[in-house]
């Protein structure tokens, strides 16, 4: 074998690892993308949410449509953390509360819950609900509010 053809050999081996590689890599990319969309999808129809920027705002907060159901603790949450404490008092009403709304204790929503309960959340979290309920329709603001109270 020649020099020339052992190099063409090595040089084409070389692009296809390269592409191999890239096309990898691209492909990764676009399942981030698809997987980033069906979040997005799956919690606009749990939540009747369209506005995209609070989607997104939800998204990079982790609440996605299998904890949404935790979201509408929050002020709870921000209420028992007021004082830079949770007493066991306030822990109890709030897993009381989020009984009431039907969460179960083997669920995402749950573990995020019990979460924010050992771990104060950022205000950030507040802030997002906010976004949250600001998107709702009216009817759906409604009644959130009441269950809430």
């Amino acid at each position: 074998m020649d020099f020339g053809k052992k190099f063409d050999e090595r040089r084409s081996a070389l692009e296809e690892e390269f592409f191999a590689r890239e096309n990898q890599r691209l492909l990764e990319k676009l399942r981030r993308k698809k997987s980033h969309q069906e979040q997005k999808k799956a919690l606009a129809e749990v939540s009747g949410i369209t506005d995209d920027l609070v989607l997104e705002a939800l998204i990079q907060n982790n609440i996605g449509s299998e904890t949404l159901a935790a979201v509408s603790l929050v002020p709870l949450i921000a209420v028992a953390w007021a004082d830079g404490h949770l007493h066991r008092k306030e822990r109890q009403a709030v897993l009381d509360a989020a009984r009431k709304h039907g969460l179960k204790q083997d669920t995402a929503s749950f573990e995020l819950l019990e979460n924010w309960l050992k771990h104060e959340p950022s205000p950030r979290l507040l802030k997002v609900w906010k976004e949250y309920v600001g998107s709702l329709p009216k009817n759906q603001k409604q009644a959130l509010r009441d269950q809430v109270i």
